[in-house]
Formats: C-alpha cells, structure tokens, sequence
C-alpha cells in the first residue's frame, strides 16, 4: 500500500514538473502577442508565437488526464473529470481559453459538472490570475436543473496542492441528454469559465434534496468513490461566501511591468 502511495505520489509531481515547463513555454510564447512586446516582433515572429502557444496549450490539454471523482446513481459506474487541479495559473480556468476538451470520461448518464470552490481564506496571486478567473461560489449548491424529471446529482471534493477545496456536483439523467438550453455549453462548470446560471438560482440548502432522495454525495477522501444518500451529509451547512468570486486578469499589467522593465516603454 505505501509503495502504491510512493508511486501515486511521484506520477504526481512529474506531471506537476511537465506542466510548469509546459505553462512557462505557453505564456512566454502569448507575451510576445501581447503590447509592449508584439510592437518590437515582426509578422513572423508573431505568427511564430501564435504557433508556439497553440503547440504548448495543447500539449497542455492531454495532460490533464480525468480524474475520477463520483459514480452514477443509477447504475454505480465511475464517472472522472479532467480540469487543472494543480492550480489556478493554467489556461483551463481562463474564462477565454477556446481549447476546451472533454471533461468527463464514463457514466454515460452524466450531463452536466457544476463546481464551487473554497480558497480558504486567501486571494488567487497575479500569476493566478493571468486570465479571468470565475470561481463560482465558496460553498456547494444545487442548480435549477436538478428538479427535472428523472435527474439526481452526486456531490464530491477535489483538494488543490494549496489546499484550494473544489467541489463538484455532477447531473446525471437516463432520460435525457439535455438538462440545459440547448446554447448552455454541455459539461460548462461555473468555477471555471463564463456561466450563465445567475447567482440566484443556486440552491444552497441540500437537506431538502437529499431528503428527496435527489442529491448523494461521496465522503472527502473516500478513495472507493461510494455513493451516500441518507445520513449526516459534510457538505451540508458549510459556512463560505455564496456570491460569486471573479478575478479580473492581471496579464496586460504583468507584461506592461516586465516591459517596463526591459526597457520596451
């Protein structure tokens, strides 16, 4: 079990190692498309550039392997979801990035991820916050679309390196294959890009739902993933900001200063 551990444990920071690298190639490559810089590059050094991120985004993309994080309520198959779960500076919490990917793998019922996230207490830094961050509310809820017929949703937590709590909340219907308007991007998390649930349509108080035996949830760090529909639920009651946290980007200033510095202004 602890040799398991020891090379769960190093496939993890090599990946961590494999992004950073990847992350630094990908923004030198964006600053130099970005003022002050693009103004000293020629057409070719720019469409170098441009080439050069796009490579790096995308092998940044396939290392963002799914994790899973809940099952089916209806037929107990795994379901894993892929996002940056090593932190908030990549590109796949830009509310922007167009190299989107598919989120989930299994449980084929599943229709939609939402997701809240606890920064417990801290601020996301400038290098966090190198696009528009939407993080969503700080504490779990349930969206509208839980009351369709034959929908349940299953609730899980993921933990950052920093200790950044996610919570996501997976919808699974058998019926359909639809549970949003048809222009609502499908596996669109509201931690994560732009989402057009308002604020007040999220449902914070959960007992109700699992006592209508719509909402289940995985314990944090139940490793088997076991699903939980009746008794004390730990997500519920859960004290944090219900309003949604934004992040305005800080990449114009960054590359303004780093200008700046290099004498380009």
């Amino acid at each position: 079990m602890n040799a398991k551990r020891s090379g769960s444990g190093r496939k993890v920071v090599d990946v961590q190692t494999r992004r950073l690298a990847l992350l630094k190639r990908y923004y030198d490559a964006c600053r130099l498309t970005t003022w002050p810089y693009f103004q000293r590059c020629t057409a070719d050094e720019r469409r170098r550039a441009y080439d050069r991120a796009a490579r790096n985004a995308r092998a940044y993309r396939k290392l963002l392997a799914p994790v899973p994080i809940c099952r089916s309520p209806f037929t107990d198959e795994p379901l894993a979801f892929a996002c940056d779960r090593f932190g908030f500076d990549g590109p796949w919490w830009d509310r922007g990035w167009t190299d989107r990917l598919p989120k989930t793998v299994g449980a084929a019922s599943c229709r939609l991820v939402l997701g809240a996230v606890d920064l417990r207490g801290r601020q996301l830094s400038d290098d966090e916050t190198r696009g528009e961050r939407y993080l969503g509310p700080e504490v779990p809820f349930v969206a509208p679309c839980i009351a369709l017929p034959g929908t349940q949703a299953v609730l899980s937590r993921q933990v950052m390196p920093a200790g950044d709590i996610l919570y996501l909340i997976a919808y699974f219907n058998q019926e359909v294959e639809q549970l949003w308007p048809p222009w609502f991007p499908r596996f669109q998390v509201s931690f994560s890009h732009h989402s057009t649930i308002r604020a007040g349509e999220w449902d914070f108080e959960l007992q109700p739902w699992i006592d209508r035996g719509l909402l289940s949830w995985v314990a944090p760090d139940d490793g088997e993933l076991r699903l939980v529909r009746a008794g004390p639920c730990p997500y519920v009651g859960l004290s944090g900001s219900r309003e949604p946290q934004v992040f305005e980007s800080t990449w114009g200033r960054l590359c303004a200063e780093r200008g700046a510095r290099e004498g380009l202004t």
